[in-house]
């Protein structure tokens, strides 16, 4: 076959059917980088580290940027060398196809940190490889007349990888079926391509000198400003682009404050907007291009494009504004892609090293990934005040909970985590994760302020200091809510967690003092507060395998569901699990407290509350034996 560089651009036009593949193997190895990315890595790290997520995310994805900033140029070098038969640049895209695939697989079942950064590598390694060699393929086989419609397409099938990608990771309902059907559709759309690749084979490859191949890497801004240029608007253009896509899933549960299942099938339709923008002005203005024979002031309207969206989202974290920064994005870097994609096949600075000159400028895609870790407060800052509602979910897992079984080891630090002001100490702080009645701001206040709440029987002393609590957050807990006993505060069944048991439940965090938490405790104990509360000072130092044993009674087992900001998440339950102890239904009064709860916490309707509350308040059963 014919290279262009031979034939100076003028080549005869090329083949549709090759373009169709060249697409469809794009999107293969696009969903495979995005799908990961924009839904599965974002719920892998908070199954593995619930109070910690987002710096895990953050070192995942920095990692693998760093594979993919080192490898895709020297993938490029290496295949621009490539003598086989089979041409230069398929024996990359197959090699790179069959081992991301496994990789994939591998990344399905990591279950803790360490395993999740190597698979996630090894696929950056892998799809990185194939994207050095269908990048490369565009200007070996492609005349500079057709370039910015080339480009267009291959805008498009960036754009659907990111839609199929994601799309697949929302729609299988699990972590692992997300990856499997990732990779699946990489090796499926990949085949037509590797059928009919129409690649370039070189006879022979310049003598290999060690110092020289390092050295041409570097390409000199001063003896190339036109490809130096393209890379640093390259760079700008893709740092605006990742941060929101890296983040979005914890921008919409955290700054705009939705739930975590609506938060997730947002992220979805953000993106298909996003996409349907992208390639509706990717093709037109790569076409436009080819015409008017100019790329630049095309490069520079959709980057002020672009800039305009992410000023939109980054002043009014809002819903709405988050769809109107969709479409805009969207329009500014279908516009961007198409058509400096075309640009950047003309400023290569050698026809003989495309793939490595490719790979440098990949770098600029890369290199924003390679987040610095960032701060849980600055990704989730919950709210400062008694009466706002926060959203953000910390979702506790059994991958990151204690094991309660007898001997275990501690699944993290239990160090004391201590308030100190200008007289020195003032207390530890935790979480109180409430999710029963207390769920419930004004209940809460009768176990802090005293009194009797609405509907309930016993007046309460309440605590020795009767502040109230002024951070607090709507969190899911993994284990299974249920109802048991007989209340002498309500009458009929009272709310219990089982944490060994599938969930959600919904529950509210409260952010107080150790000793607030003792003083609640104890009442829930049916003990008055006292100083030197035994419970305080567990607390303080930590529950040992998470998990505590205050008595045998209904709420004095004390059990650790996760952390946040660097705090335990403590609540208290019965020392039996739901199928102990018969299951019995609760008092209009205590519902109400429960709705009340939700309310608040969650913004949720009656409709929503009460298919919530019907569909874990059974009729009593007897206990399994």
């Amino acid at each position: 076959m014919t290279d262009l560089a031979a034939t100076g651009g003028r080549a005869a036009p090329v083949p549709r059917g090759w373009v169709a593949g060249l697409v469809l193997v794009s999107i293969g190895v696009w969903s495979g980088f995005f799908g990961p990315i924009q839904v599965l890595l974002a719920q892998q790290a908070e199954e593995i580290a619930p109070a910690d997520k987002e710096s895990v995310l953050a070192l995942v994805t920095g990692a693998g940027a760093a594979v993919s900033l080192v490898l895709n140029p020297l993938w490029g070098a290496f295949s621009d060398r490539t003598t086989l038969r089979a041409g230069r640049r398929l024996p990359w895209v197959v090699g790179g196809l069959v081992t991301g695939v496994l990789a994939l697989l591998l990344l399905a079942a990591a279950r803790s940190v360490v395993p999740m950064v190597l698979a996630w590598c090894l696929v950056q390694a892998s799809l990185n490889a194939m994207l050095a060699a269908i990048t490369a393929a565009v200007p070996d086989r492609v005349p500079e007349g057709e370039r910015g419609t080339v480009g267009g397409w291959v805008a498009i099938a960036q754009t659907l990888g990111v839609i199929a990608g994601s799309g697949l990771a929302a729609a299988t309902g699990s972590i692992a079926a997300g990856y499997a059907a990732v990779a699946l559709l990489l090796l499926v759309l990949s085949l037509p391509y590797c059928l009919n690749p129409q690649d370039t084979a070189i006879a022979s490859a310049p003598p290999f000198r060690l110092g020289a191949f390092v050295r041409s890497f570097w390409v000199s801004p001063t003896a190339h400003p036109d490809f130096a240029w393209a890379w640093a608007t390259r760079f700008l253009v893709n740092l605006g682009n990742a941060v929101l896509l890296l983040y979005l899933l914890y921008y919409l549960t955290d700054e705009v404050g939705l739930g975590d299942d609506r938060a997730e099938d947002t992220v979805f339709g953000l993106t298909l907007v996003y996409g349907v923008c992208t390639v509706a002005t990717a093709v037109a203005a790569g076409a436009w291009s080819d015409r008017a024979g100019r790329r630049q002031p095309f490069v520079v309207g959709s980057g002020l494009v672009m800039a305009v969206a992410l000023v939109l989202l980054a002043a009014w974290p809002t819903l709405p504004v988050a769809w109107v920064g969709a479409v805009v994005l969207g329009i500014g870097f279908g516009a961007y892609t198409a058509v400096d994609f075309a640009l950047i096949t003309q400023v290569l600075p050698s026809a003989d090293d495309r793939a490595k000159d490719l790979g440098v400028i990949n770098i600029a895609n890369a290199l924003p990934r390679c987040s610095p870790r960032p701060s849980p407060r600055w990704c989730s800052a919950p709210s400062t005040s008694a009466t706002r509602r926060s959203t953000s979910a910390a979702r506790p897992s059994r991958c990151s909970a204690p094991s309660w079984s007898a001997g275990s080891a501690r699944c993290a630090d239990h160090a004391p985590h201590r308030r100190f002001g200008m007289l020195g100490e003032v207390s530890a702080e935790v979480w109180y994760v409430s999710y029963g009645s207390n769920m419930c701001r004004a209940r809460l206040a009768a176990y802090l302020l005293g009194g009797r709440p609405a509907g309930a029987r016993r007046e309460y002393a309440g605590a020795r200091n009767p502040s109230m609590p002024e951070d607090d957050v709507s969190v899911d807990l993994p284990g299974r809510l249920y109802f048991a006993g007989e209340s002498p505060t309500w009458g009929g069944g009272v709310a219990f967690y089982d944490h060994d048991e599938p969930g959600p439940t919904a529950a509210r965090a409260y952010r107080i003092t150790a000793e607030q938490f003792a003083d609640v405790a104890a009442q829930e104990m049916h003990r008055l507060p006292e100083p030197d509360d035994p419970i305080e000072k567990v607390v303080v130092e930590g529950l040992v395998a998470g998990r505590h044993e205050a008595g045998p009674g209904h709420y004095e087992t004390l059990v650790e569901v996760g952390r946040r900001d660097g705090l335990p998440m403590l609540t208290f339950t019965a020392p039996h699990g739901h199928d102990a102890v018969e299951h019995t239904r609760p008092q209009p009064a205590y519902l109400a407290m429960l709705a009340q709860g939700l309310r608040e916490s969650r913004g949720w309707d009656d409709d929503r509350i009460a298919s919530y509350l019907e569909a874990r308040t059974v009729a009593a059963e007897p206990a399994r034996r």
